[in-house]
């Protein structure tokens, strides 16, 4: 199916909606390292439709070739008031999310997905991001991880499985407040995975039959024999 195709199959309508009370922000995404096992097919921001406001960064990912592909990304955080109030000084930004939506092309399992974030300028982690899940093809409540573990700056979903030729969303709920009282306009992003099992390829599942047929056959006249 072409990765076009694919994509509007995966693509479902988006459930969370959270305000940014008298604020906007613009998001951008760079790839650090252009690797050829990786490519950014779609980013957009997602606006609440009843105060255009934005509610979440979406990126949409390919992961292709590479049994351990590595994909490095900085994102850009532009804070913009909308209204500027005398008795409100300094601007209230609400929680943000970060939407990746992970398609796997590669011949591999993985057993566990990894965000490493650094440039929060001291700030925890565990104390910035206040929300995280995984959903597969982006439906809610059917994660493909059981678990989550935040281990210094890093956030890892294990226990399951994102399984080759699906796609994951993986949902990074920020304190975007923190941020900014903290002046992080920035931040880079380490993804990586941890490959569980190879998927054979239709030819070697051909030659597997063929020999588990074979052996049978062979065993069978032994004992008729």
């Amino acid at each position: 199916m072409p990765n076009s195709a694919k994509l509007c199959a995966w693509l479902s309508p988006l459930a969370l909606m959270i305000s940014l009370p008298a604020t906007a922000i613009q998001v951008t995404i760079d790839e650090l390292i252009d690797n050829l096992d990786f490519e950014i097919t779609d980013q957009r921001i997602v606006r609440n439709p009843s105060t255009n406001q934005p509610t979440e960064f979406e990126v949409i990912e390919i992961w292709s070739g590479s049994s351990d592909p590595v994909a490095y990304k900085e994102i850009n955080i532009d804070y913009v008031p909308i209204k500027e109030d005398p008795a409100f000084p300094n601007p209230i930004y609400d929680a943000f999310e970060f939407k990746f939506l992970v398609i796997s092309e590669t011949l591999e399992n993985w057993s566990s997905y990894s965000f490493t974030i650094s440039g929060l300028g001291g700030l925890d982690l565990d104390n910035v991001l206040v929300g995280r899940r995984n959903e597969l093809d982006d439906i809610d409540n059917t994660p493909v991880f059981a678990d989550s573990e935040i281990i210094g700056d890093t956030l890892t979903f294990y226990n399951g499985l994102h399984a080759s030729d699906t796609m994951v969303s993986y949902e990074l709920l920020f304190d975007l407040n923190a941020l900014y009282n903290a002046g992080i306009d920035k931040f880079d992003v380490t993804q990586t995975v941890v490959a569980a099992s190879s998927v054979p390829e239709p030819p070697v599942l051909a030659l597997m039959a063929a020999g588990l047929i074979g052996l049978g056959f062979t065993r069978r006249k032994r004992i008729q024999a």
